[in-house]
């Protein structure tokens, strides 16, 4: 039978397209790199957001403080976008991200929104898990919290020197209970404190601060751990212990009746306050700002409360001292706070000088020094009302404490035979009235 050249065409061409295709088949493209990212909405005062890669949406309403668990993308430079539905449609983040091949990563959305855009921080997640260990790190994500260190409860060091917006490296534990502490550099004063969490071999987790310590805008500090592994989410809030601070009142107001002290609406002392006394430290809670606190006349409703500019932002682990001073008489009633720094040295005891009556000048303190005389003590001279020193070191011994009028000789009120202790903190206080009654006296308060 005779075959037509076209017929011939046709199976030629179709010869050379099985060929071609086979050959193909035979060295396929190269396979698309992945890697894994998730978003962490660590911006407390951003809304929700949406994030897109490569103008395709990823994520869906991503609110503040949630993570969106790990999702795939291809490696290279991805085109991240960080949106507000809620703030038509501002787009508070763009920019290019670069991710490796197979790796995990984590983009964290910081605060605070500045001209309309936020900040964010990259971190490459090392969570492949140990075995018999958990892995565990720190994200600094709190725009105005210090540089901090993160300790145990007893005060071992885990992360040290860790800034606002800076990652760790994962730190290798033992499972069990951990109880953990935002602490000043150094672990010298604690800024937060945490009840335990238990932890079990194989987890990897990251320890994320958000919020803010300003007490005053509504969006408490606090630590979230993500799970690093898995879905990527799993939050754990950490709980606040109940953070405190030593605060105490000493009645200096020389008119003023005797007073309970009242700690966020609620009687915090046995037995009334009066003039010129003080009831020791009250341990006062801290966590979230400044307490109230008012003086309340026993038996009455007469309430009188200590305005909040009148004492400083309270810090727990810290002492204070706050004087009530002033005459109710003349509408002049008033509050003196100051923090009590001082160490306590078991060779020599510690005092400083309070100057609390509301009509006396300016005044010198000496002791008298057998053998030496009136002594001048350093630090303490030219103390005008409502001044406080700070602490300075004394002598042990029993002396007269004279006051002097500043820069004279003339003695406004000597103190007979005080005996200083070492190891013991005091503070000697002038109260009463020059030219009135009670007269002028000098009080002491015992600091420890």
């Amino acid at each position: 039978m005779k075959i037509s050249s076209r017929l011939l065409s046709l199976l030629a061409l179709m010869t050379f397209t099985t060929v071609f295709l086979s050959s193909c088949s035979e060295d396929p493209l190269p396979p698309t790199t992945k890697s894994k990212v998730r978003v962490i909405h660590a911006a407390a005062d951003a809304p929700a957001v949406n994030v897109t890669v490569d103008n395709a949406t990823a994520i869906s309403n991503l609110q503040y403080k949630s993570a969106s668990g790990y999702a795939e993308v291809t490696s290279g430079d991805r085109d991240i976008k960080v949106i507000a539905p809620s703030l038509s449609n501002a787009e508070v983040f763009g920019g290019k991200i670069s991710f490796a091949e197979n790796a995990n990563y984590t983009v964290f959305a910081v605060g605070p929104v500045t001209g309309g855009k936020i900040s964010t921080v990259l971190s490459n997640d090392m969570n492949t898990p140990v075995a018999g260990k958990t892995k565990i790190r720190f994200a600094h994500m709190s725009p105005d919290a210090p540089t901090v260190d993160i300790r145990t409860a007893a005060g071992a060091p885990l992360f040290t020197n860790a800034a606002t917006k800076t990652v760790s490296g994962y730190l290798e534990a033992d499972p069990g209970s951990i109880s953990l502490k935002v602490t000043t550099p150094g672990g010298a004063t604690t800024l937060f404190e945490f009840d335990p969490i238990t932890v079990a071999a194989g987890q990897v987790f990251t320890a994320v601060a958000m919020g803010t310590v300003d007490a005053t805008d509504n969006i408490p500090f606090s630590v979230r751990i993500y799970t690093d592994t898995e879905d990527g989410v799993g939050p754990i809030d950490l709980v606040q212990k109940t953070q405190t601070a030593e605060i105490m009142l000493v009645h200096a107001s020389p008119d003023a009746p005797a007073v309970d002290i009242l700690v966020n609406g609620t009687k915090a002392t046995t037995t009334p306050l009066a003039f010129p006394n003080s009831l020791g430290y009250l341990a006062v809670p801290v966590g979230s700002g400044n307490p109230t606190f008012a003086l309340q006349v026993p038996n009455t409703t007469t309430v009188i409360p200590v305005p909040a500019n009148a004492l400083p932002t309270l810090v727990a682990g810290k002492k204070y001292t706050v004087f009530v001073t002033g005459q109710l008489s003349n509408n002049t009633l008033d509050f003196k706070a100051v923090e009590d720094v001082f160490t306590v040295d078991a060779t020599k005891p510690i005092l400083r000088f309070a100057h609390m009556s509301p009509d006396a000048p300016a005044v010198d303190i000496f002791l008298v020094i057998p053998g030496v005389g009136d002594y001048p003590v350093p630090s303490l001279d030219n103390q005008s009302y409502k001044n406080v020193t700070g602490f300075v070191p004394g002598q042990a011994g029993t002396f007269d404490i004279k006051v002097k009028l500043a820069g004279t000789e003339t003695v406004a009120l000597t103190v007979p035979s005080f005996t200083f202790t070492n190891g013991k903190v005091i503070t000697i206080f002038a109260n009463g009235l020059a030219a009135g009654t009670p007269a002028l006296s000098a009080g002491v308060i015992n600091h420890n």
